[in-house]
């Protein structure tokens, strides 16, 4: 197997800057599912993720939630044109009444995401939905979401690795980071992610 030397790999990344190291992360981690477990102890939980981004933290979430659970994933589509443009919802396909939900994703800005993730799963009539996020930035809400347990709070800045993606690429890195590469300039006004 090649392994990229160190420094090619410094010439090529597309991070200009760590945000979020592993170990800040796993930290958190840590301290998030402690929390589930003593909010939720009484609880049958169902996690689910929506994907792509929650991927990594949803799995890892789940790893350290010592609880009675399940782990599920959705799928939320916005169609283009405007940030507020309908949304379109695929599963889970799990059994979610009268379930305790965890609805978990890896960034929460304007909240539609979340939103149309949590109106979607209430058809199910669940308990109770709570919500998680590894990042939320509070200030670009543009629907009214109730996070429940936040990771961390990071101010407007264009951010990948660790679920976070930009154009598909770059969800697998193990920490999060800001994007460096000229061909994704940080926008003057944020692009609508969730």
């Amino acid at each position: 197997m090649n392994v990229v030397p160190n420094t090619l790999r410094s010439e090529v990344s597309p991070v200009g800057r760590v945000v979020l190291d592993r170990n800040e992360i796993e930290s958190r981690i840590d301290a998030l599912a402690d929390r589930i477990n003593q909010d939720c102890f009484e609880l049958d939980l169902c996690i689910i993720g929506i994907l792509k981004g929650s991927l990594p933290f949803a799995a890892d979430l789940s790893r350290r939630i010592e609880l009675s659970s399940s782990l599920d994933f959705l799928a939320v589509h916005r169609s283009q044109g405007t940030p507020s443009s309908a949304c379109l919802v695929e599963g889970p396909n799990c059994s979610l009444s009268s379930r305790d939900i965890l609805l978990v994703d890896d960034l929460i800005d304007t909240g539609l995401t979340m939103h149309a993730a949590w109106r979607h799963l209430m058809r199910f009539q669940p308990s109770s939905i709570r919500t998680c996020a590894l990042i939320s930035r509070p200030e670009l809400r543009l629907a009214d979401v109730q996070v429940d347990y936040v990771g961390f709070e990071v101010n407007w800045e264009l951010l990948v690795g660790y679920g976070l993606d930009y154009r598909g690429r770059y969800r697998n890195l193990p920490y999060v980071g800001t994007l460096c590469d000229e061909s994704a300039q940080v926008p003057s006004a944020p692009l609508p992610a969730g």
